[in-house]
């Protein structure tokens, strides 16, 4: 379990796979759970899974950050995709950044990185919306590219909620209040009201206009049952 755990999983990654393949094959114990789930590969991203990144290089990154050969090329291929400036390789490393078993799955300080995720999350919440496609395409074809420009956006904007209910500050509340507007997607909203919780938690000081914004979720009648109850309960622990 020990060579399975923390920032000790970098160095023996040999021993740990032949300690799976040596091991009983019905072996049952926390121990050997912990060995194999060190060897499988980590999660893809949390809203990107439909897309792979965008170039040879970066998709290399990718399969390091899931499965890394060291701490130093963990980080490099983490600060790879983020710095890529391309959509998909920004919103995988946002995900990793943001999810329990992406970058810290083995103990890795994420704290240097976290004013420039920071920072990317926020300019992903204020850029305007890319414009559609148009030009000579017909309207099958125009129809399911904005389908998937809508998809990316969506993604990208959840991404960066991710990490302003990790990181988020008091200024942070308007890109919050925007996400939980009606007539934004219910996945969004729900990633805005998990923000606007953590975010509440944290903060000394409550902002008005996000509690208004959380009220109207609660009262949303066309929002679900699960949905407006988060709402609620976001709002009881202030």
């Amino acid at each position: 379990a020990a060579v399975a755990a923390g920032d000790r999983f970098y160095a023996p990654r040999p021993l740990r796979a032949r300690l799976a393949a040596d091991g009983p094959p019905h072996e049952r114990s926390a121990a050997a759970g912990r060995v194999r789930e060190a060897l499988a590969e980590g999660p893809h991203s949390l809203h990107w899974e439909a897309y792979e990144p965008e170039t040879p290089e970066l998709r290399a990154a990718h399969c390091e950050l899931r499965t890394p050969t060291g701490a130093d090329a963990h980080r490099q291929a983490f600060r790879a995709l983020l710095g890529s400036g391309r959509p998909v390789a920004v919103g995988i490393a946002l995900d990793h950044f943001h999810d329990a078993d992406g970058l810290t799955r083995f103990g890795l300080d994420d704290g240097d990185d976290a004013p420039r995720v920071l920072a990317i999350a926020r300019a992903l919440l204020t850029q305007d919306d890319a414009a559609r496609h148009e030009g000579t395409r017909d309207d099958d074809a125009r129809q399911e590219v904005t389908r998937d420009d809508d998809a990316r956006r969506e993604a990208a904007w959840a991404s960066a909620l991710g990490i302003v209910q990790e990181l988020g500050e008091p200024g942070d509340a308007p890109a919050i209040v925007a996400a939980l507007h009606p007539g934004t997607p219910p996945a969004i909203i729900t990633r805005a009201v998990r923000a606007a919780s953590w975010c509440l938690y944290r903060w000394q000081s409550a902002d008005a206009e996000l509690i208004a914004a959380l009220r109207r979720v609660n009262a949303d009648e066309t929002l679900t049952e699960d949905l407006r109850a988060e709402a609620a309960e976001a709002l009881s622990d202030l």
